[in-house]
């Protein structure tokens, strides 16, 4: 740690491993087993869980971007398990929007990509190399953000959603689906993740019925049946309903039969 500046304030456990040229600032709690790479910079009020690898030149817990912000205290609290690549940017909360920004387990956060203040990322979820998410955005869990994507300021994108190359997200994005295109635009279920992670045939079934109903004739029998007979695709209809910006949609509208 001799060629690294470390606040007096700042809590590193003691398994902890700091790397030379890097800065802790003050209020940074640095959780077991984790381990800061060179050149990397923790700016202050952090939370670190445990075993999270910090990659050079990754700035964590800098001040939000917003205009407005002056200085108030606020926090980014993080989980356990995550890596985070070279220059990845992560902002703390801002006094507009909660103060804190809040980080997950098990993440990966590729070259470069950014995660805006008050933002809120769930577990498992993959940011590819320059994907960008606004301040109060809401990622959760299983979610893929690809490389130069972006997610615009207070959308949500649902569990186990792809976000594809250079999209452009300014609606919130239902659990399940497939993101593309300028603007974005759903291109129907992400059917390979899904499969990816052992969900079964009768579950990927409901969710396309699901999907294809949301999409298509809107019955409401019929999404009332799928609510209580999949947790899956009651996950689905659930989030469509309590979507206050309205949801990003396919080109064509849907037959209503699957």
């Amino acid at each position: 740690m001799h060629s690294s500046v470390i606040h007096e304030t700042a809590q590193i456990d003691s398994s902890a491993i700091i790397h030379p040229g890097c800065h802790i600032g003050e209020n940074v709690v640095i959780g077991p087993e984790c381990e800061i790479g060179p050149n990397a910079i923790v700016v202050r009020d952090t939370v670190m869980g445990a075993r999270n690898r910090i990659h050079p030149f990754a700035t964590i817990g800098g001040d939000s971007q917003h205009k407005a912000y002056a200085g108030q205290p606020t926090q980014l609290i993080i989980g356990d398990d995550n890596v985070i690549r070279e220059s990845v940017t992560i902002n703390r909360g801002d006094p507009v929007g909660g103060h804190v920004t809040r980080v997950g387990s098990r993440n990966l956060f590729m070259t470069c990509s950014h995660v805006g203040h008050d933002a809120i990322v769930g577990n498992d979820v993959v940011l590819v190399n320059h994907a960008a998410l606004a301040g109060h955005v809401q990622i959760e869990d299983y979610v893929v953000v690809g490389a130069y994507a972006a997610v615009a300021q207070y959308c949500c994108v649902g569990k186990h959603a792809f976000l594809t190359l250079s999209t452009g997200v300014t609606k919130d994005v239902l659990p399940f689906t497939n993101i593309a295109y300028l603007p974005a635009t759903v291109r129907g279920i992400n059917l390979v993740g899904l499969k990816r992670r052992g969900f079964s045939r009768e579950d990927i079934l409901a969710i396309k019925k699901a999907y294809h109903e949301v999409f298509g004739n809107r019955d409401a029998a019929i999404l009332a049946e799928l609510k209580s007979t999949s947790k899956a695709a009651c996950e689905m209809i659930e989030f469509y309903e309590r979507s206050e910006r309205g949801v990003v949609i396919p080109r064509k509208t849907l037959p209503v039969e699957v």
